[in-house]
């Protein structure tokens, strides 16, 4: 019941995260408890017959209690803090006042409130109701100093049992607020520990991610291109063509190479110098030294890009060309590159056009991602028997 009441007075944007949870956990708590200890003063002031004392605990507890009503409602908790850590030294001063000023054994609750306050809202909140209340501390002293007569408005007979349910109030309370916030923190450390697992589940899935993109890209085409020769050898026999058996086998290797040296190139942070229109010229040239397509490149302006992000553009290029290869029934392979205005890449092939209009498989997924990670959009133009044109763009803002 206590944590349903207490989760009762918590707004929706003080559950956005455990921190925020946290803190207004250990708020609405502390508040709650103080408004029972205020309540329980105010039937011993009754009981002793400290008048005044029952009028200021019983106006604390009200403003208390309405500051939990003000944080449900969205005041910040600065505010809130403020205004119970104000409600509560109002009233120890003023019992403390009607019941013998400096020497009342109401004065050591202005104790607590410096360490409330630190807790709920920091340091420069405690620091300040430190102050205040050394102040307030000082100037009782004075007056007790220059023989002030300070009102004792309760029945003496009950000083023994007003001194015992303080003190004993004041060791109750500290601990209970030092139980609140050892709960808040070992609640935290228990969420930061599963947010921890989380974070190496997710970065171990993020490398197998990785993997995957690196064999789907780079290996991936590589094996292509050597299906496309075999089945070319196929056709006119190894001895009638051995630059390409040749070819091939150097493909092999290349293959095998590109497996070995994966984890050397898994990360763009491993890049220091990349120029994307070289790559890609390497990369047409390896596709059409198959024979079974002509490729283009068009270069418009001068590679301004930094090295990770041409690398990541080239591989998005290499997997629209992987595509083409697979999918596309074309032989001709054009790439734009326009470093005029922002950057696009366009990638156009004359094939049957209709496999990129309803397909949306992995390679895709990828393509779209990357560009979403540079701030910059994709689209794929296709049209039945006509070919297919995917462009990708960053905008200016997004590269400088």
């Amino acid at each position: 019941m206590w944590k349903a009441l207490s989760l009762y007075f918590i707004p929706p944007e003080g559950r956005s995260s455990p921190e925020l949870l946290r803190k207004y956990s250990l708020v609405v708590n502390i508040i709650l408890i103080t408004v029972l200890f205020d309540m329980d003063y105010a039937f011993t002031t009754v009981l002793i017959g400290l008048e005044e004392g029952t009028k200021v605990m019983l106006f604390a507890a009200a403003v208390q209690f309405s500051a939990l009503f003000a944080l449900k409602r969205g005041s910040s908790l600065l505010l809130v803090t403020n205004v119970y850590v104000a409600a509560g030294v109002l009233a120890v001063l003023v019992s403390a006042w009607y019941s013998g000023g400096f020497r009342s054994p109401v004065l050591p609750w202005l104790s607590t409130s410096p360490i409330v306050a630190m807790l709920m809202a920091g340091r420069r909140t405690g620091f300040f109701w430190m102050a205040f209340n050394t102040v307030c501390v000082l100037v009782l002293a004075w007056l007790s100093g220059k023989d002030y007569a300070f009102p004792v408005s309760y029945d003496r007979g009950w000083e023994n049992m007003l001194s015992a349910n303080c003190y004993a109030g004041l060791v109750l309370i500290i601990f209970s607020m030092a139980l609140v916030f050892e709960n808040g923190k070992n609640a935290a450390i228990k969420r930061l520990e599963e947010k921890s697992l989380l974070l190496a589940e997710e970065k171990r899935k993020t490398a197998l991610y990785t993997v995957s993109q690196e064999i789907h890209d780079n290996v991936g085409q590589t094996l292509s291109i050597i299906k496309l020769n075999l089945h070319l050898l196929d056709g006119t026999g190894a001895t009638e063509n051995p630059s390409m058996l040749r070819e091939t086998i150097g493909l092999t290797q290349k293959a095998i190479a590109d497996i070995r040296n994966l984890s050397s190139s898994l990360y763009t942070e491993n890049i220091r110098e990349f120029n994307l229109p070289e790559a890609l010229r390497a990369d047409l040239a390896l596709v059409e030294k198959s024979g079974a397509y002509r490729t283009f490149l068009n270069v418009i302006g001068k590679d301004v890009l930094d090295p990770k992000t041409g690398f990541i553009l080239f591989r998005i290029a290499k997997e629209a060309i992987n595509n083409i290869l697979k999918h596309a029934d074309a032989d001709t392979i054009r790439v734009d590159l326009d470093f005029a205005e922002g950057f696009s890449l366009r990638i156009s092939d004359n094939g049957r056009g209709i496999g990129y209009e309803t397909g949306a498989g992995q390679g895709m997924y990828i393509m779209k991602e990357r560009m979403g990670l540079l701030g910059g959009d994709l689209e794929v133009f296709s049209d039945k028997g006509k070919g297919t044109s995917l462009v990708a763009r960053i905008p200016a803002q997004m590269l400088s």
